[in-house]
């Protein structure tokens, strides 16, 4: 069955929802699907690259919360037949969404991995999710070093949370990357490095091309880095890190 661009499931509820749909699993095997949570709530953060926050989502349904639970447990079988690898739970930040928690504690039975992606602003959240064992892997957006932080993310943050939940993920994850979206006018060479100082010793970390989405807010007035300077930042932190990798292109603009 071709899962590539199959939407299983509609609208979450009728304000703080989800759109559920599959996309290629972007993982070692690349054949495999995802299952993905997208919350089509608002987002915390008005990060100047992101053009998530107004992307218009097409929904196929209107259900309740109950009904996707039971949806859910009746379709564990048929998630496994179309071989799906993880439930990926993103989008304009869902740990803004409680009702999360819950829909990951309804997955969990079937043994299916659960991802997250989150900009880190809900260590509270988190702390719970790693206590019930309920994260197998998670990626966290770091906005900028410290001194940039509210500028890139176009709003105040809380640095405390967002180390909070850097310390949480460092030391309770399976699994776990930091990755960075970077264009010209935002971060330079200098921040990344101040970064990789920042999280020194961490597994893995993504530097995310930005892509000038006409979808994006203010994207005219932002510019992508070339393969050569990503690749030119990408050897200044790997002392830092474990690995670093790059994303560039169409999927390297960030979201959550």
């Amino acid at each position: 069955m071709d899962i590539n661009t199959k939407m299983l499931l509609g609208r979450f509820s009728d304000d703080k929802n989800f759109d559920m749909y599959n996309e290629p699993y972007l993982g070692p095997e690349a054949n495999k699907g995802m299952a993905i949570f997208m919350n089509v709530g608002e987002c915390n953060l008005r990060c100047k690259f992101c053009f998530f926050h107004n992307l218009p989502y097409k929904n196929t349904a209107n259900m309740t919360k109950e009904a996707i639970y039971a949806d859910m447990v009746a379709k564990q079988i048929e998630l496994k037949t179309l071989d799906v690898d993880a439930v990926l739970f993103g989008g304009t930040e869902c740990t803004q969404n409680n009702d999360v928690l819950d829909m990951a504690r309804t997955i969990k039975p079937t043994g299916i991995p659960i991802h997250l992606h989150t900009n880190g602003t809900n260590p509270v959240l988190l702390e719970t999710m790693f206590n019930e064992d309920l994260i197998q892997f998670i990626a966290m957006d770091i906005k900028a070093p410290k001194k940039k932080y509210n500028m890139v993310a176009g709003t105040n943050v809380d640095i405390t949370a967002i180390e909070g939940s850097i310390s949480l993920i460092t030391r309770n994850a399976p699994e776990y990357k930091f990755r960075t979206v970077i264009c010209r006018e935002l971060l330079d060479k200098d921040d990344i490095i101040d970064i990789g100082k920042w999280l020194d010793g961490a597994d893995y970390y993504e530097l995310k091309g930005y892509w000038d989405s006409p979808r994006g807010r203010n994207y005219k007035n932002l510019t992508a880095y070339t393969h050569e300077e990503m690749v030119e930042m990408q050897e200044a932190v790997k002392p830092y890190f474990g690995k670093v990798t790059l994303l560039e292109g169409r999927r390297g603009v960030g979201g959550s």
